[in-house]
């Protein structure tokens, strides 16, 4: 093997073995989802999930309870992230994180009372309502 060629096959498997979930050439996004109803009396349950990784199905329970996960952005930008929420009779399903459309890293989706809004700053002040719940 040249030295070309085994220089190739250690850089290939240094990307494809990263036990440390670090990222190495890419930028690591971020997506929350953030219960904000003004109740607590109705759980809200939130699904999310791509085409390789389920983050399960979470209860949020009161006021700013949230999920969180973060992923390192492919090389090939072909990300998707989708999420579906239950609260009481109201529901919506949405693309959480669409990495051909995104140039953000920060993802942060609340769950109102009137509707699913986005925001990709901190402290969320700038957030637009991006969808309305379906009964």
């Amino acid at each position: 093997m040249s030295n070309n060629s085994l220089f190739i096959f250690l850089f290939i498997l240094l990307i494809q073995c990263n036990p440390l979930q670090s990222c190495f050439l890419n930028s690591k996004a971020h997506v929350y989802v953030i219960r904000n109803v003004s109740s607590d009396s109705i759980p809200m349950k939130v699904h999310c999930f791509s085409g390789d990784n389920d983050i399960g199905t979470h209860m949020l329970l009161k006021l700013h309870d949230n999920i969180k996960w973060d992923f390192c952005i492919n090389a090939i930008p072909n990300t998707n992230f989708y999420c579906h929420i239950w609260w009481g009779k109201k529901e919506k399903s949405f693309n959480a994180f669409h990495e051909v459309w995104s140039n953000y890293v920060l993802h942060v989706w609340l769950a109102n009372d009137d509707g699913i809004y986005l925001s990709h700053h901190d402290p969320y002040s700038d957030a637009k309502k991006m969808f309305d719940w379906e009964p």
